[in-house]
C-alpha cells in the first residue's frame, strides 16, 4: 500500500500554479490552527504588515489576493469590509468557516485576480503572497489600480533573495544570464521599474523579517 504523501509548505503554496488540483487538507488546517492561537507579540510581528493598515483610515475596505484562510483579519480594527481571493477552494472554504467577526462584511472567492470582477472599490489592496509565488504582471497592476478607491493604497511584498547565501545568488545570476541574456537584477529593482511603468508612487518601503523569512514591503499609491 502506498504511503500518503505529505506536501511541503512550498508545494502547497504553489499547488494550483503547479497543476495540482488543490492543496492537501492538513496544510489548510495548519492555517486554521495558526489563526486560533493567542495574539501574542510573535504573532503580531509575523503579521505586522496586516496591522499597519489600522493607522490608515476608519471603516476601510480590504481586497486581499491569495488570502488563504484569512484568519489574520482579526487584527484589522478599522476594517468593515474584507474580500479575499485565493486559488485554493479548500482555503476559501476554510476562510468562510472561521471568519465570523460581526463587524466585518466578508466575501471569499476562488479565482485569480485577473478574472475577478466587481463594482466595488477598495481602500487597501494586498498583492503580497501573489508576488511571492508568481511574478508581478502588467495585468495584476492594472487590475489592482482599477479596483482601488480614491487615495487607496496597494501593498506589495516580495522575498529578499540576498539572505539565501552566495550559492543561491550565483544560481540566480547564471539562470538570468543564460535564459534571458541579462545581468542579475535584485527583485526590488524589477518591482520599482514595474511600479514606475504603471504610474504608482512608493509611499513607504520596509524590509522585515517574519517566520517565512526576510522580505520587502512596498506601500504604493496612484501618482
Amino acid at each position: 500500500m502506498l504511503k500518503k504523501r505529505t506536501f511541503t509548505e512550498l508545494e502547497n503554496a504553489n499547488a494550483i500554479l503547479n497543476g495540482m488540483e488543490d492543496c492537501c487538507d492538513e496544510f489548510v488546517e495548519t492555517f486554521v490552527e495558526l489563526h486560533q492561537q493567542p495574539i501574542d507579540n510573535e504573532y503580531m510581528y509575523d503579521w505586522i504588515i496586516r496591522s499597519l493598515v489600522d493607522v490608515s483610515k476608519i471603516n476601510q475596505s480590504v481586497l486581499y489576493i491569495a488570502c488563504g484562510t484569512a484568519g489574520y483579519s482579526r487584527l484589522f480594527k478599522n476594517t468593515n469590509r474584507f474580500v479575499g481571493l485565493d486559488l485554493s477552494q479548500k482555503m476559501v472554504n476554510a476562510a468562510k468557516r472561521i471568519n465570523k467577526n460581526p463587524n466585518i462584511s466578508f466575501d471569499f472567492y476562488c479565482t485569480p485576480l485577473e478574472r475577478f470582477t466587481t463594482e466595488e472599490r477598495f481602500d487597501i489592496i494586498y498583492l503580497g503572497p501573489y508576488g511571492n509565488n508568481v511574478p508581478y504582471s502588467d495585468e495584476a497592476f492594472e487590475k489592482a489600480k482599477n479596483l482601488l478607491a480614491p487615495d487607496g493604497m496597494i501593498f506589495c511584498t516580495l522575498p529578499d533573495p540576498n539572505i539565501n547565501g552566495l550559492w543561491q545568488k550565483t544560481k540566480e545570476f547564471m539562470k538570468q544570464l543564460l535564459t534571458k541574456g541579462v545581468i542579475y537584477q535584485h527583485p526590488t529593482t524589477k518591482l520599482e521599474k514595474m511600479l514606475n511603468k504603471h504610474n504608482l508612487e512608493v509611499y513607504l518601503k520596509l524590509r522585515l523579517k517574519t517566520s517565512l523569512g526576510h522580505a520587502f514591503c512596498y506601500i504604493v499609491k496612484k501618482k
